[in-house]
């Protein structure tokens, strides 16, 4: 299979692996397993108490569509203010990574992922106010 530049340097320069602990101040976890498939992903956010992405990781076992799809969202919002990060949705990802067709439910997961943990990061926000 042929995979774009982006692919390959986010798969192969994978530099947002790791995970964040559960009790760790100001974090965000959303794990995703879809079944009947081996994709499984856990996608950590931290951030600042000024709201800022401090650190993006991500923990996964999929095929390399989806291991770039994280790697290339980490690179994107890491250093932005909550509030600020970009749309990430599925047809982003199918552009950007040059994903083939049968692939699309990777990036659907992976943008829902991407959706549901900057969700709990502003939960997590949320509850600090109240």
């Amino acid at each position: 299979m042929m995979y774009n530049k982006i692919v390959e340097d986010c798969f192969f320069n994978s530099n947002h692996v790791g995970l964040v602990q559960p009790d760790y101040p100001l974090s965000a976890h959303f794990k995703s397993h879809v079944p009947g498939q081996n994709n499984r992903l856990d996608l950590y956010l931290v951030c600042t108490k000024d709201k800022i992405i401090q650190r993006a990781c991500f923990k996964a076992m999929g095929n390399p569509y989806m291991i770039a799809a994280l790697e290339w969202i980490c690179r994107e919002i890491e250093g932005l203010e909550l509030e600020q990060l970009p749309v990430i949705n599925y047809p982003l990802l199918v552009e950007t990574l040059a994903i083939p067709n049968t692939e699309y439910p990777v990036a659907i997961q992976v943008s829902q992922a991407y959706q549901e943990v900057v969700k709990l990061m502003r939960n997590t926000f949320e509850e600090l106010k109240s």
